[in-house]
């Protein structure tokens, strides 16, 4: 079984913004761009060798729902039609 999550429950627990999020239903959380299927959302990590924003557009091609990023100021590979989930990235926060 595969769980399964709506862009409201993502933004709640992670605390996160939507830009624009109404995507009906739920779908997979999934980080690694060659695993995205229709209907998942991507979660853009990054490391020392990869940065999955890069992704985004690759990511909605490929039938993702939305993307979940850190929330940053710009993301030039987004398409303007991706929703976003915008999280915090604690271990950068200065809060």
């Amino acid at each position: 079984m595969t769980a399964k999550f709506s862009a409201e429950e993502i933004v709640y627990t992670c605390r996160g913004k939507s830009f624009p999020c109404d995507q009906p239903g739920k779908g997979r959380i999934v980080w690694q761009v060659d695993e995205v299927q229709d209907g998942d959302w991507f979660q853009a990590l990054s490391n020392e060798l990869d940065d999955g924003h890069d992704d985004l557009a690759l990511a909605s091609s490929k039938g993702a729902k939305g993307c979940i990023v850190n929330r940053r100021s710009r993301y030039a590979f987004a398409e303007a039609e991706t929703p976003l989930i915008t999280v915090s990235d604690k271990k950068n926060s200065r809060q």
